[in-house]
C-alpha cells in the first residue's frame, strides 16, 4: 500500500477531488494502474530530489 508521508488533514474539497480521481483509477486496467503508479513514484522521487538539492 502506498502512503503519503504527510500528516496534514485533508480538506473537504481535497477529499472530493481524490474521490473523483479514485473513481477514474479503479476503472483502469491493471497495466494502466501499474503505469500510473510508476509514473507517480518517478515524479515524487524527482520532487524529493529537488527539495534535497535546495537545502
Amino acid at each position: 500500500m502506498h502512503r503519503m508521508n504527510s500528516k496534514k488533514q485533508l480538506t473537504k474539497q481535497e477529499v472530493k477531488e481524490l474521490i473523483k480521481l479514485y473513481d477514474k483509477y479503479i476503472t483502469l486496467s491493471e497495466s494502466d494502474r501499474l503505469m500510473v503508479i510508476r509514473e507517480a513514484e518517478v515524479l515524487l522521487m524527482k520532487e524529493k530530489d529537488n527539495k534535497n538539492q535546495t537545502l
